[in-house]
């Protein structure tokens, strides 16, 4: 029915409304009847349809009602009388108002007559009344046991006890809506076909644990005894009988919302429920002279949805996230135990018992105030009712129980605690867990339960108490096996499998796109649940934690899982396989005071593990072990907790081997560190990687670790290593051994010798049955090397000379992996990179030279220093970025080589004296790459392979570029790539147009560009350099801040130190006018970027431009890729805000402002040999860089 309201207008309006909504809602649902295909969905489909039909009817019915009645009475009193007056009532009423008013006059008055003359005789009026009591309807109860046993199932419209072809309503109905009738009775007939339902037995009150009284509450209206709990200092709104919400904002109105469709599914076993509720006072209905207008009743009406329970009961929850209403809710604090926390108190073969409040929420009463916001609509018969007690769904229902709970919980524990029971009593939510040294304590415990509970006005569910009457050691407790023997907890091998092909599903349609939310909310909630039984679980949760999308009344049906999740999914699935796994589903208790039994790990069964990091590297010292490493430039600007973490995760990773079934505590000065090591996780994405890596060890080699914090004047042995104060007595760095594997598979190789690894050979690499460590350094064992497969890792210390070491074996048949950190600035690395430019070349130390002149045995520093001298000029013969384009290209012909030609590179670029490449390899190389790469790489490769010859001693009018075969098939092959379309012809970059730069410059200047201030001046200053001065990538990435200085009068000059054509370091002076006749003011731009450079603690000899425009202790300098990548993003973040009609702006490159400050120059009139004597061009190839614009070449016909 729709609201009441006195104008007959408004009421008729809205009446007409309300049909039409529900009208319209059946016919959405037949549409959906005719497009499914699944016969249980078509059937609730109808079932549905059926529903809003009938509304639809008893609606209008009612509007008719009110219309007829209100001829006689107002028209708010007619609404007064259908709304709330009995069947009986209403038709007597109903019949009055077809009377004509002689008749009703008459009748009334007979009416008062008869009643008077009743009122003489009892039993005359007793007589009468027994005599009409035939003749009227049976009471509701009645009608529906009639019509059960009648036929079929009685009438579906007016449930009366007649057929539905029998109905007074659907007949009117014929005449108001013949499409609505028909559509009934379609429906109707097809219902009769099916079978009736069974009937359902209502379980016996003592198994369903329903009070005797029919009222939930004691006498006074209460359950809560707020006497005794104030007299144990607990003085709460719950204890009060008062509970209210904590707003944050007020919620707004909110009338229009339905059940949910899992309510009218159930909608007469919940309607049943809900009467009970009602006549136990858990619920009150809307009365308007009690209750006065409905918004003072309901503020707010929320939908009604059902759970099922996990004895397969329904429980109906209210869902105030839907309205609106726990939106508005400020978040409450809500302490629970973790099982951690239970398991740390198991007492070592002790008892264990549990019990449950019944109804725990409903104990607690709402203040009147507090229950306008948890309205909502009988299930059944529409009527506006709201909770009384504490209800399922609002957000601080959980919060307010829980403190109740918790203080509980602290009276029993004290009152057991005054009887000198060993009992420990843990409360999560309304389920107690009992943890007793012997069975008579847990008895005992249950009794001051029972006493104090009747006190304070809780009542237990008798039939969840386990282990009052019987000794329990093992125990389930919220889906997790409690074991007080093994000391320990488990899940279940069922659940197990079951979460198992959980993660398994959601993984599978994670791979595939978006997932259903409801799907990830789920698995991520069983996932933390098995984490609390895993110790390094919650690692492996972050990710998915983060692809949860926040509460919303409207949340979205799909989500995204993020990278981070999937990687956490796949751990999962990996752990949860019990035929692989290594985690056994069990948790050990571990002891929480580690000072106490500091020993238990000191045993043998122990290892102490002591770290520390600092800004120049980290160290580890276990007992006589030590382990020192220094860090990358990347990894110098993390916070010093995470550099802490890594410190303990490398030591992790070196002893890992060692350390298997040990108990491991590690020793740290970071608070940080250690609380995220002792937690298992940490929600800072900076340590996840970290704390995932520990979680992976932990779990691989079966250590328990635990972590305590050392103050650090105590930890100076680690602290020496860190600052790299000291050397570490022995080399314990290993490569994972996967990655180990993976490059042994790339390398072809099969190592039997491992050169570095820790005195006792534990960290060595499979495979590898000979090693070597500092005790017996492989340095003075090289003739045990000889003609064998090697792998080293050596310590950065003796880099050098290992690698010198291996290279003076390449005669005797060795063969050598070899891993070296990236360290550009170690002076092994740059002999070692000219070296490798060559296959076949040699690397040679200090070492290797002497020894070669047979003064190995002379100890002399002055030899030292000069055999040190002339190997680093040996190794800076080829400069670095020569040294990586050669190797580059000897890789792409090696490759082939495997490839194409099935050889091995060893017979491409043979060793040894005398040896040369086969020229029938380069020219099928030629023939295969013609059509795959530019004409320019395959020149490269030639020059490639002609230096590797020059290095292997043969002469320059040998070499392969000379050779007459190669040159003519080399002619040939460019002819006919010239003839063909799909050649990869050479092309140059686009020359960067004057105009753009204007623009590029003043866009810089403005806030819209991307980056902060000083990426903006810094931006600005390279653009213009590049461009005016024409400098190529490397010499920008060259430039120093003290390479730039301002000319007197105006101007900027900048010192090339070295360049492309200027391999010695001769230096070049470029010198730029103060503005250009373009008008770019070119030192105001180079002014600004080196305020902000000096500002930012810029100095001398650090790099004139660094990533992110940062300088400092140790600014990283942008390298030639980075400006190339660094003017793309800065296009197209131009090209995005210009919109649809942006030009194309992506063939341009920082190498195009090269070409685009000759062009420019060109253009404004200079002549070639100034722009080569400008730009550093030290031959013609300057004319392939300038591009004269149009107009400038149109005046040589012009002049024709």
């Amino acid at each position: 029915m729709t609201a009441p309201t006195s104008n007959p207008m408004q009421f008729n309006l809205a009446a007409e409304a309300e049909v039409s909504r529900l009208l319209a809602e059946a016919a959405e649902y037949q549409a959906l009847a005719e497009t499914v295909t699944d016969p249980e969905m078509r059937a609730v489909c109808d079932k549905h349809q059926l529903r809003c039909l009938r509304s639809a009817t008893a609606s209008q019915a009612t509007h008719l009602r009110v219309q007829k009645i209100s001829r006689t009475m107002s028209h708010k009193d007619a609404i007064s009388i259908v709304r709330f007056g009995d069947e009986k009532t209403v038709s007597v009423v109903e019949g009055l108002a077809n009377l004509t008013d002689t008749q009703r006059t008459s009748l009334l008055k007979g009416v008062g007559a008869s009643a008077s003359a009743a009122s003489g005789s009892n039993n005359g009026g007793a007589a009468a009344a027994a005599a009409a009591a035939p003749a009227l309807p049976p009471p509701p109860p009645a009608r529906a046991a009639a019509a059960a046993a009648g036929q079929g199932n009685g009438c579906y419209v007016c449930d009366g006890n007649h057929n539905h072809g029998n109905c007074p309503t659907l007949n009117a109905l014929r005449q108001l809506q013949p499409a609505v009738h028909n559509r009934i009775v379609e429906l109707l007939r097809a219902r009769q076909q099916q079978p009736p339902a069974p009937a359902r037995v209502l379980p016996r009150a003592d198994v369903a644990d329903i009070p005797q009284d029919q009222h939930w509450f004691r006498n006074n209206g209460v359950k809560i005894n707020t006497a005794a709990w104030l007299s144990y200092g607990v003085d709460t709104p719950a204890v009060r009988n008062a509970a209210v919400w904590q707003f944050t904002s007020d919620p707004p109105p909110s009338h229009h919302l339905s059940n949910y469709p899992t309510v009218l599914e159930h909608r007469d076993a919940i309607g049943q429920q809900f009467d009970d509720l009602l006549s136990k006072g858990m619920t009150e209905a809307y009365n308007p002279d009690l209750h006065g207008t409905l918004d003072e009743f309901a503020a707010v009406i929320s939908p009604l949805h059902v759970v099922f329970k996990a004895d397969g009961d329904l429980r109906p929850i209210i869902d105030p996230t839907k309205s609106g209403v726990n939106a508005c809710m400020a978040p409450l604090p809500c302490p629970l135990p973790t099982l951690s926390t239970i398991l740390q108190d198991l007492p070592k073969g002790g008892a264990l018992g549990k019990r449950d409040v019944a109804s725990a929420f409903h104990h607690i009463i709402l203040d009147p105030s507090a229950r306008r916001y948890m309205a909502f609509r009988h299930p059944v018969t529409n009527a506006i009712q709201r909770w009384v007690v504490l209800p399922f769904g609002a957000s601080q229902s959980p919060a307010i129980w829980v403190e109740l709970a918790t203080a509980a919980c602290a009276i029993f524990q004290a009152e057991c605690d005054r009887r000198g029971l060993n009992i420990k009593i843990h409360v999560y939510a309304d389920d107690f867990m009992l943890l007793g040294a012997t069975h008579a304590d847990i008895t005992a415990a249950f009794e001051v339960m029972d006493t104090l509970g009747a006190e304070l006005g809780l009542e237990w569910k008798a039939s969840k108490d386990v282990g009052r009457d019987q000794h329990l050691q093992q125990l389930d407790f919220l889906g997790m096996c409690f074991d007080t023997v093994r000391m320990e907890m488990r899940i279940s091998p069922e659940k197990r499998a079951r979460y198992a092909s959980a993660a398994q599903d959601l993984l599978a349609a994670a791979r595939v796109g978006p997932v259903s939310t409801t799907d990830l909310l789920s698995v991520t909630g069983k996932l933390a649940f098995i984490a609390q039984a895993c110790r390094w679980g919650p690692s492996f949760l972050q990710g998915l934690y983060d692809s949860v999308p926040p509460p919303s009344p409207r949340p979205s049906r799909h989500t995204t899982i993020t990278t981070e999740g999937i990687d956490d999914l796949r751990f999962w699935c990996d752990l949860l396989d019990s035929s692989t796994s290594p985690w056994d589903g069990v948790r050990r208790c571990v002891v929480a005071d580690l000072d106490v039994v500091l020993g238990e790990y000191q045993g043998p069964g122990g290892a102490v593990v002591y770290t520390d990091a600092s800004a120049a590297g980290f160290g580890a010292v276990w007992e006589q072990a030590e382990l020192q490493g220094g860090w990358q430039p990347d990894e110098r600007g993390v916070h010093i907790a995470w550099l802490e973490l890594k410190a303990i995760v490398r030591a992790l990773q070196s002893w890992a081997p060692r350390l298997a079934g040990r108990r491991v505590l590690v020793r740290c000065d970071n608070t940080q560190a250690v609380a995220a090591l002792n937690r298992g996780s940490t929600r800072v994405r900076d340590g996840r990687g970290l704390m995932r890596q520990v979680a992976a060890l932990a779990l691989q080699h079966d250590f328990q670790l635990r972590a305590l914090h050392i103050a650090g004047v105590d930890n100076g042995r680690a602290d020496r290593l860190s600052r790299q104060l000291a050397a570490a007595e022995e080399q314990n760095l290993s490569l994972v051994h996967s990655v180990y594997r993976q490059a042994c598979r790339r390398a072809r190789l099969e190592p039997e010798v491992d050169c570095c690894c820790d005195v006792l050979g534990l960290n060595r690499q499979p495979g590898c049955h000979t090693f070597f460590s500092p005790a017996a350094s492989v340095l003075d064992h090289a003739e045990q090397l000889a003609g064998r497969a090697v792998w080293a890792f050596p310590p950065h210390s003796i880099a050098g000379e290992v690698l010198g070491l291996l290279a003076g074996l390449r005669d005797t048949g060795t063969r050598a992996l070899v891993l070296v950190p990236d360290w550009r600035d170690r002076g092994w690395y740059r002999e070692w990179l000219a070296a490798a430019a060559y296959p076949g070349g040699v690397f040679v130390c200090r070492r290797c030279l002497l020894a070669e002149a047979q003064l190995g045995g002379i100890p002399d520093a002055a030899l030292e220093e000069l055999a040190a001298k002339a190997v680093a000029a040996a190794g800076n013969a080829v400069a670095d970025s020569s040294a990586e384009t050669y190797l580059s290209h000897r890789r792409r012909l090696t490759q082939f080589a495997e490839q194409v030609l099935r050889l091995p590179a060893q017979q491409v670029f043979p060793r040894g004296p005398g040896a040369d490449i086969n020229r029938a390899h380069v020219c099928l190389f030629l023939a295969w790459a013609v059509r795959r790469y530019a004409i320019s790489t395959i020149n490269g490769t030639l020059s490639a392979v002609a230096d590797w010859q020059r290095a292997c001693g043969v002469p320059a009018t040998a070499t392969i570029r000379r050779d007459p075969m190669v040159r003519r098939l080399w002619a040939q092959l460019q002819r006919e790539a010239a003839d063909s379309t799909a050649a990869a012809a050479a092309t140059l970059k686009s020359p960067f147009p004057i105009g753009l730069l204007l623009w590029l410059v003043a866009w810089l200047g403005t806030p819209l560009a991307p980056g902060s201030t000083a990426e903006r001046a810094q931006d600005s200053c390279w653009l213009v350099l590049g461009f005016f001065g024409m400098l190529r990538r490397s010499e920008l990435a060259g430039l120093q801040l003290r390479d730039v200085r301002e000319v007197p009068g105006g101007g900027v000059e900048l010192f090339i130190r070295r360049s492309k054509t200027d391999q010695r370091g001769e230096g070049a002076s470029v010198v730029l006018t103060a503005e250009s006749g373009s008008g770019i003011r070119i030192q105001a731009l180079v002014a600004w970027h080196l305020r902000t450079a000096r500002r930012e603690g810029g100095l001398g000899e650090q790099p004139l431009f660094t990533r992110r425009a940062e300088w400092g202790l140790a600014p990283v300098g942008m390298g030639k890729a980075a400006f190339n990548s660094r003017l793309r993003s800065l296009l197209a973040e131009a090209m995005r805000q210009l919109g649809p009609r942006a030009p194309d702006l992506s063939m341009y490159t920082a190498h195009s402002l090269r070409r685009g400050g000759a062009t420019a120059a060109a253009n404004g009139g200079a002549s070639l040999e100034e722009i080569k004597a400008h730009g550093r061009w030290k031959s013609d190839a300057v004319r392939r860089y300038v591009q004269p614009m149009a107009a400038v070449r149109m005046r040589i016909v012009g002049r024709m």
